[in-house]
Order: C-alpha cells, then structure tokens, then sequence
C-alpha cells in the first residue's frame, strides 16, 4: 500500500517539481504526509487504504523532488558529498518514526491514544519539515545569504 503509489508518483512528482516548482511540490508532498499521518489513528481499519496510499504517494513524492532542489541547490564541486550525508542521515534517521510511536506509545501505557500521540507526532515533523519548505528560502534571501540554484555546468566540448 505504502510503495504501489510510488511507480507512478515517483515520475509524476519529478516533472512537477521541474514545472511547478520544487519547493511547491515538495510542500504539498509533506502536507499530503501530514495529512495522513493525522488521519491514520482516527479512521475506521477498513478505511485504511486512502490515508495508506495518501502516506506513500506523499513520502515517495518527496525523493525526486528533495533530491532535484538539493541539486540544483549544491555547487557541483560538493554534490557527491552532500548526497552521502543525506543518504547516510536518512538511514538513520528513518528508525525514528517506529522508535518515536514505540516511545510515545511506552510512555502513555500502550493505549489506542498513546499510539495516536505517535502518529500525530510524526504528522507534526512532516507539517514543520513543509513550513520549513517555505520559510528558509525566504528568509535566507532576505537576509542576503546565496539560496539561488547553482549554476549549471558549462557545456564541454567533445572530439569525435
């Protein structure tokens, strides 16, 4: 349920960033995560597919779209670096979600609500990971740090 949206998604998502925006892509994939981590604990087991399909379309959107801004974002010179330590911090950091719910769900006694707590809590990183989106480049710009893409490569010529 989770990965089925990604084969189409994936793509999709990809060329929307290319032409909408990466930023505006990337901040309704993080809504659309939110927004289904909220609802998770609060709809009925057979009304599980939609918010299902909703996380994985959202979580499978952000790769191409991230990965695309990053890029464009990092001086060509330090890009193999940058995409080791995203890679290397999202291995690590992935455990967090079933450690923050185990967590939250020890705390608050193993109840209905104390596993509400740990979806909420991971709709909540995804909702400040979007309005972070939002308001860094922005403020970046403002206050005269260089946001802008990087510039792309000059073309080399090639002998036959």
């Amino acid at each position: 349920m989770l990965f089925a949206p990604g084969v189409l998604i994936q793509p999709l998502a990809g060329r929307w960033s290319d032409t909408l925006g990466r930023e505006r892509v990337l901040v309704v994939a993080l809504l659309a995560m939110a927004g289904a981590l909220y609802a998770i604990p609060r709809v009925a087991p057979e009304q599980l597919y939609l918010p299902y399909l909703l996380l994985g379309a959202g979580m499978l959107a952000t790769i191409p779209t991230f990965e695309a801004l990053v890029a464009d974002r990092t001086p060509v010179q330090y890009r193999g670096l940058v995409f080791g330590i995203i890679i290397t911090a999202g291995i690590g950091l992935g455990a967090l979600g079933p450690w923050l719910t185990g967590a939250l769900a020890d705390a608050g006694g193993r109840t209905p609500q104390a596993y509400a707590n740990g979806w909420e809590a991971m709709a909540a990183l995804a909702l400040g990971c979007a309005v972070l989106t939002l308001t860094l480049r922005p403020a970046a710009l403002a206050l005269g740090l260089a946001v802008a893409p990087a510039a792309a490569p000059a073309a080399v010529a090639v002998e036959p």
